[in-house]
């Protein structure tokens, strides 16, 4: 590398960085994730480049890349890349939208679901195969399928059929293929249960608490809850597989942080997910009312997490190793929520609804602005379209409010809640949702730089 990059006086040069004042210190990040903690007396060294280049101090902002040398910036730049790889790999999530209908009607739901019974909204047999033939023109290695709805087991025949289909393309493609089923569980049977085990599917659902919590936000058509049925099922499994379980944190959610994670605790389940509500779906007519402020939501998240960490056993928060992962690791943790550009927006992940049409991502499926194809086309056409190229631009964080936010390399825009809430895909601001994100990443940093007990646990969530 000409060394024409670093000032004449020195064989260094500071990278691009961002930082705030933290606890007594400053927080400095760079571009593509990494960080360090500094006293007051080591950032100003570091502002002024008055850097002593034998010293300990700038051997470590050597080695993360907030100093450039000639013997480092290679390495910094393959890590920038490796961080960004999602771009380049191919869509590898594929959600299928079997059915519309379903047999809740949640007080969040983020579908424009149908009625139970209702006719016209069940993906047939011939769009199921163009489907799959669509999903395996995706040049990643990897391929996961996941079934949605409405509640998807409704159609459970073309979840049959899609998966056995994908299995014999798969004998000439030979991608690491996976299927995963998101169901509120209230259909299951044992036959059906039995074939997923045997076909290796992934099972995710929700439980939102006790059942004076779950039976207030997740109800069926009838506004009876369905807690009972839930959890005998989440039992049922829990002997034999595995099921993954989110928790969606409502108003009413709120009073019950610790009987949340304890009713996670008496089903045996591994890892909660507490998942913030958004304004799309059948859930945006109902959104001031049942959705906590982001401030709410952080300190309910905060209170969780806090009794989480005081547990000697106990679920993982799924968020905090989202977070941990993307903070601690140089691969990025592939949550759309969280990545700029959105790898939702058909880079790494594509949703097919029940009639063939193609969206950017499975929230996406309701606004038509958001529709990017069909699978009558190519997946080239439809990847390469103007529609899904400016989309893509929409979801960049490139943004003028973000440039000095120290947590850019952390954070997510998303063009369909912007959408939901303003009518525009481009992102506004102030933002809420950027300020909720924001205080989850500064308690996770508090917690690892300042809290033995918490970090050790913390990095035992996240496998480091």
């Amino acid at each position: 590398m000409a060394i024409s990059l670093f000032n004449e006086e020195r064989a260094y040069s500071l990278n691009h960085i961002r930082s705030k004042p933290f606890k007594g210190g400053y927080l400095v990040t760079t571009d593509y994730g990494s960080w360090a903690y500094l006293t007051q007396d080591e950032f100003e060294l570091l502002k002024k480049e008055k850097l002593k280049e034998n010293s300990e101090l700038f051997s470590m902002l050597k080695d993360k890349g907030i100093v450039l040398t000639g013997e480092n910036i290679n390495r910094v730049v393959e890590d920038y890349r490796n961080r960004m790889s999602y771009l380049f790999q191919g869509t590898s999530l594929h959600i299928v939208v079997v059915t519309l209908r379903c047999n809740h009607k949640c007080v969040y739901c983020h579908s424009a679901v149908k009625g139970e019974h209702a006719q016209g909204y069940d993906m047939d047999e011939e769009t199921a195969r163009k489907t799959a033939d669509f999903i395996f023109q995706s040049p990643s290695k990897a391929i996961a399928i996941e079934f949605q709805g409405g509640e998807p087991l409704l159609n459970f025949p073309i979840i049959k059929f899609i998966i056995m289909y994908a299995r014999e393309k798969n004998l000439k493609h030979r991608k690491n293929l996976a299927f995963r089923l998101v169901t509120n569980l209230t259909l299951m049977t044992d036959e059906i249960l039995n074939y997923l085990i045997k076909e290796r599917v992934e099972i995710s659902s929700s439980l939102d608490g006790p059942a004076v919590v779950h039976n207030e936000n997740r109800k069926y058509v009838k506004s009876n809850g369905s807690h009972e049925e839930v959890v005998s099922w989440i039992d049922n499994i829990q002997k034999r597989y595995n099921v993954n379980v989110m928790s969606v944190v409502t108003k009413h959610s709120l009073p019950y942080a610790k009987e949340i994670i304890d009713e996670f605790r008496k089903h045996n389940l591994r890892t909660i997910f507490l998942k913030y509500v958004n304004p799309v779906g059948f859930g945006k007519s109902r959104y001031n009312d049942i959705a906590p402020s982001a401030t709410e939501f952080l300190e309910f998240w905060k209170k969780s997490v806090d009794y989480l960490l005081s547990l000697d056993d106990g679920p993982r928060e799924i968020m905090t190793v989202i977070i941990l992962k993307k903070i601690l690791s140089k691969q990025d943790a592939f949550y759309t929520d969280l990545q700029g550009p959105c790898c939702g927006a058909a880079i790494g992940q594509i949703c097919y609804n029940h009639n063939g049409n193609i969206f950017t991502c499975d929230e996406a499926k309701i606004y038509d602005v958001f529709r990017i194809g069909t699978v009558e086309q190519t997946y080239k056409e439809v990847v390469t379209s103007r529609q899904a190229c400016a989309l893509l631009e929409a979801s960049m964080n490139d943004h003028p409010f973000l440039d000095k936010e120290v947590y850019k390399p952390y954070l997510g825009l998303c063009p369909v809640v912007n959408y939901a809430k303003t009518g525009s895909v481009i992102t506004r601001f102030p933002n809420d949702r950027i300020a909720m994100f924001s205080g989850v990443l500064d308690y996770i940093f508090e917690k690892l730089l300042f809290d033995p007990k918490a970090r050790e646990k913390l990095l035992r969530w996240a496998n480091f």
